[in-house]
């Protein structure tokens, strides 16, 4: 994947999800007016799935520096560490993703202003 794209996916996963932790159990599709609706906040584990994989896809392509890697593998801990598949999403959950997000955004960024 061209660092660009992945640039850009990493922006959408920060900035187009919500930080907010709503009252209830958000399931896939919620019904608003009748209307099925894909909730767009970070605690559903669908939005961890793929940010995830987006991380490590950073790794294999070797768009991490040390700051983000170290942050990487602290999430990894972190999540693992806390038995993250069994248990609702948390505010330092969605915290450490973002700092991972920023983190390999303003480096790759950096970057491309360089190159």
């Amino acid at each position: 994947m061209e660092v660009c794209r992945y640039v850009e996916l990493l922006k959408w996963e920060r900035d187009g999800y919500s930080d907010e932790i709503p009252d209830q159990l958000l399931h896939s599709t919620i019904y608003v007016d009748g209307k099925p609706v894909n909730p767009k906040f970070k605690v559903r584990k669908a939005w961890w799935q793929g940010t995830l994989a987006l991380f490590d896809e950073g790794e294999r392509s070797g768009y991490l520096d040390q700051k983000s890697q170290q942050l990487w593998d602290e999430l990894q801990q972190h999540l693992e560490g806390t038995d993250f598949h069994n248990r609702l999403t948390t505010r330092e959950d969605i915290d450490k993703a973002n700092s991972l997000l920023t983190s390999i955004i303003e480096r790759l960024e950096a970057r491309s202003h360089h190159d």
